[in-house]
């Protein structure tokens, strides 16, 4: 969705979108512009625009979280740093072509698991059983006391407790917000993102401080 909403802009309403989805093995690795892939049957999606293209500059750009070339209020920046690492959580790469006033080509290529999916019905996980990032208390109690101060010894911040998900974070928030002088939220959170919660916290205080995080650590 983040790759046509980006090309129906480029065409600025007057242009073609081509979304193609194809499937391909590679014998041997194989490197692309933004990763690397390794032997076996991939799916590749491909979504084309005859828009305006991207200079250099842009095109070394566009992976960076909060790197965007819309105006203030139409654009975050983060589309497709979150699709980078999508793409690398699964173990994909991806190719861009580009030049100005020809158009661009966007290419994910996502490893196939040989089988078919089988439809299911999305439930929100207890927090015992949701696997992800960074997400046992002890780790997070510890980068809290880091945040805080309290690990080198002084007396320390009072830190409220981590969450390793939005939804619980913005319940706590919402029965005391005014018990809050500061929010550090990570961007790739589950059931709600960093900066769907990011606007909400807003929009029920908008004067209270976000630092808005990502994992994105640059080209490798």
């Amino acid at each position: 969705m983040n790759l046509c909403t980006n090309a129906v802009q480029a065409m600025a309403g007057d242009g073609v979108l081509t979304v193609t989805l194809d499937r391909h093995e590679f014998p041997g690795e194989r490197s692309l512009s933004h990763g690397v892939l390794t032997p076996g049957p991939f799916v590749r999606l491909a979504v084309s625009d005859t828009g305006s293209g991207m200079p250099p500059s842009v095109l070394a750009r566009i992976f960076e979280p909060f790197f965007t070339t819309k105006g203030v209020g139409k654009g975050t920046g983060l589309g497709l740093s979150l699709l980078r690492g999508i793409v690398a959580e699964s173990r994909g790469a991806i190719d861009v072509a580009t030049r100005e006033g020809a158009g661009t080509t966007f290419t994910v290529w996502l490893p196939c698991s040989g089988e078919i999916a089988r439809p299911r019905t999305r439930t929100r996980p207890d927090a015992a059983d949701r696997q992800w990032p960074g997400g046992d208390d002890r780790r997070r109690r510890a980068r809290a006391d880091a945040l805080g101060g309290r690990d080198r010894g002084a007396p320390g911040l009072p830190i409220r407790p981590a969450f390793d998900c939005s939804v619980p974070a913005l319940e706590a928030f919402r029965a005391d917000p005014y018990g809050y002088d500061l929010f550090l939220v990570d961007q790739a959170m589950p059931d709600v993102t960093g900066i769907e919660l990011a606007q909400e916290i807003r929009r029920l205080r908008p004067d209270v401080p976000i630092v808005l995080m990502s994992g994105y650590e640059g080209p490798t």
